[in-house]
């Protein structure tokens, strides 16, 4: 190519005659005219440690077995490498290894029924979203703490007022609230109240009952439906009735499916905004000024849902959650 070149020939008739693109011979040429030579340039920097087989095979086999350590992956690349050079090598197949996420075992009957559910709203979304869901949840002075991040030093790691102490054992005070919400509007956050009748003074069916005719009643109209999940309480002890005695039509909701519910976001917020305003709150004991102290916090106008910026939240989950059960 070089001759023919030199010879007077353009690019392209020594392209026709050698059967191959004019950039090709553009490249070779100007190789030859800059390094005298028709060899490949050395490769800058150190050369890879994993071969392009070895690093295939590590990544098969981390497509047969996502769950594989770290340690496994060593052993099959001979221990020629690093984890950090091993991470870097994976990382434009696989980006980084992620927390798998948590679930509760579900049945086939179950899973069935949730995709069912979800089917049955697909393209209605909007009345969807006009629907009151609620829900209750615990708010602990212990377990509820969330991971924070700091700005510290090195050395400064395991300083007292810098660690994030994370709590084993039993909470000192837990308080049941039940809240519900819906497009354009909330209601109150309720503090449920411990029936003296039921086993142990725990929460009963009459709990959930007071907490509706607290937080539901006052704000129903007939004009949207209401939800809840099929907790015990809402499904024993008369609730159904007195539901039905109030003219307060409800959805058929499907087992194990509090994952679906747009008022989880609301729940993560609430538990964040109360450790926000009460730092010490592992720190609270039993006692009624404690208890009073939490209570307020929660019913604030600081912390959600009766804060302003909870909407934006659950408004966009709500599709959301639908969504990944039929696979759009």
């Amino acid at each position: 190519m070089v001759s023919q070149k030199k010879s007077g020939l353009s690019y392209q008739n020594v392209a026709t005659e050698f059967l191959t693109n004019k950039s090709t011979v553009h490249r070779i040429v100007n190789r030859w005219e800059h390094d005298h030579t028709l060899e490949n340039r050395l490769r800058k920097g150190r050369p890879k440690k994993l071969t392009r087989r070895e690093l295939r095979y590590i990544n098969l086999m981390i497509k047969r077995r996502r769950k594989i350590t770290y340690r496994a992956l060593l052993g099959a690349a001979g221990g020629r490498v690093s984890r950090r050079t091993l991470r870097r090598a994976i990382q434009p197949e696989w980006k980084r290894k992620w927390l798998s996420v948590q679930r509760i075992p579900i049945s086939n009957e179950t899973a069935e029924e949730r995709l069912q559910f979800a089917r049955t709203w697909e393209g209605r979304e909007d009345e969807l979203t006009e629907v009151i869901f609620s829900d209750e949840s615990t708010v602990q002075n212990r377990g509820n703490n969330t991971r924070g991040w700091v700005f510290r030093k090195p050395h400064e790691r395991f300083q007292r007022d810098l660690v994030n102490v994370t709590a084993h054992g039993k909470p000192e005070i837990s308080i049941m609230v039940w809240a519900g919400i819906w497009r354009g509007g909330r209601t109150p956050l309720v503090i449920m109240r411990r029936d003296p009748a039921a086993r142990r003074q725990g929460y009963s069916a009459r709990s959930y009952r007071d907490a509706l005719t607290e937080g539901l009643l006052p704000f129903y109209d007939g004009t949207r439906r209401f939800q809840q999940d099929n907790a015990r309480i809402h499904t024993a002890g008369g609730t159904p009735e007195f539901l039905q005695s109030h003219a307060v039509e409800y959805i058929d909701w499907p087992s194990h499916s509090p994952d679906l519910n747009p008022i989880e976001h609301t729940w993560r917020l609430l538990k964040q905004k109360v450790i926000q305003l009460c730092p010490d709150i592992q720190d609270l004991k039993r006692n009624q000024a404690s208890i009073a102290l939490l209570e307020e916090i929660m019913t604030s106008k600081e912390t959600p849902p009766q804060s302003k910026n909870w909407k934006r939240n659950w408004l966009r989950g709500t599709p959301c959650r639908r969504n990944y059960l039929t696979g759009l």
